[in-house]
């Protein structure tokens, strides 16, 4: 299980760090969607949000202030942004499920936020696979919602 586990938490790694490399100026997140489903099925997985409680897109994304989980769209991303982005593959029964947030910048796209930087969570416990960028986590904090997934919001 922890092997199959690792292969869906490696794509969805690999799908960020392709995500990362194509984030620009004027590139939609529309793009960056089939951008992201074309390497996911290209390693024999599947996106894991797309069609999950009826979400139509591989990626979920928000931009600067928008609430999480954000539908792509034909919107281009500008200079000076904050881009979220969370990728989620299915493989072999396993999910893999990882976000980060960019600054959007002409030459590249700069990581913004760690796992240091989850301290918004409220003194939650975060256990996470330190070899795989794409960690598998669970929050114990009982002032956190569980009922957060694709379409749904994320509550403190």
């Amino acid at each position: 299980e922890i092997d199959k586990i690792s292969k869906a938490c490696q794509i969805v790694k690999e799908a960020l760090e392709m995500v990362e490399e194509w984030v620009q100026p004027g590139i939609t997140t529309l793009e960056l969607d089939n951008k992201a489903e074309n390497l996911i099925r290209s390693r024999g997985a599947e996106p894991g949000f797309k069609g999950l409680y009826g979400y139509p897109a591989t990626i979920c994304v928000s931009i600067d202030d928008e609430v999480v989980h954000g539908l792509p769209s034909n919107r281009e991303l500008q200079e000076g942004e904050i881009l979220s982005v969370d990728v989620g593959s299915l493989m072999e029964g396993y999910y893999g499920d990882h976000a980060d947030d960019l600054i959007i910048e002409q030459d590249d796209a700069v990581v913004l936020i760690d796992e240091t930087s989850l301290q918004f969570l409220g003194g939650a416990k975060i256990d996470y696979v330190e070899d795989l960028m794409a960690a598998a986590f669970r929050i114990d904090n009982p002032n956190a919602s569980s009922a957060c997934g694709c379409g749904t919001s994320f509550a403190i």
